[in-house]
């Protein structure tokens, strides 16, 4: 489902989101800035450009308009995942975590675990490797059985960040559509 306004406050907050989003701004800003003018008025091309040029030399000075701007546009393919709790997870390596619901994961998602307790290694952005439709594992050594506690959340792929970056470049450059 789309982000409501709710939820794209919340994410925008999310200091995970803001890293990925830098590094979506750094692919974006790479591919401007090789891109040749073609169908573009050189008006146009120049300020996508000095954008990307911009946001290369200093991409904090940009990162809340990028940030905002993925995060409200409509035509994105941004999806929001709602979490799910945690109820337990293992001391081994990897750590197989167990959720209360089915977690609708796909070996390769990235997820969130956050405020997940005794088990703090568990807790960061890590790259799922499903084991069943509630347990699946993660690359990281546990540090302790964790209860239930704590919630993990699929987060968008990089792919939809990079193309929602890059559908925002032209307005964040001062561009008005079809320009």
């Amino acid at each position: 489902m789309a982000l409501t306004l709710g939820q794209s406050a919340q994410i925008v907050a999310n200091a995970n989101y803001q890293a990925r989003i830098r590094a979506a701004m750094g692919r974006a800003a790479i591919a401007v800035s090789t891109e040749v003018q073609g169908a573009l008025s050189g008006n146009a091309w120049m300020a996508r450009r000095r954008l990307s040029i911009r946001v290369l030399n200093g991409p904090d000075q940009w990162m809340g308009n990028f940030v905002a701007a993925v995060a409200a546009d409509p035509s994105s393919a941004l999806t929001w995942f709602a979490p799910v709790a945690i109820t337990s997870s293992t001391p081994a390596n990897p750590i197989v975590v167990t959720t209360s619901a089915v977690h609708g994961l796909t070996t390769g998602d990235v997820v969130e675990i956050a405020n997940h307790a005794v088990n703090l290694n568990a807790n960061g952005v890590w790259t799922v490797t499903v084991v069943t439709t509630t347990t699946f594992s993660i690359p990281q050594a546990g540090n302790g059985t964790g209860g239930a506690t704590g919630t993990v959340m699929r987060m968008e792929t990089d792919a939809n960040l990079v193309n929602t970056v890059s559908s925002v470049f032209s307005a964040i450059a001062g561009l008005l559509p079809g320009e």
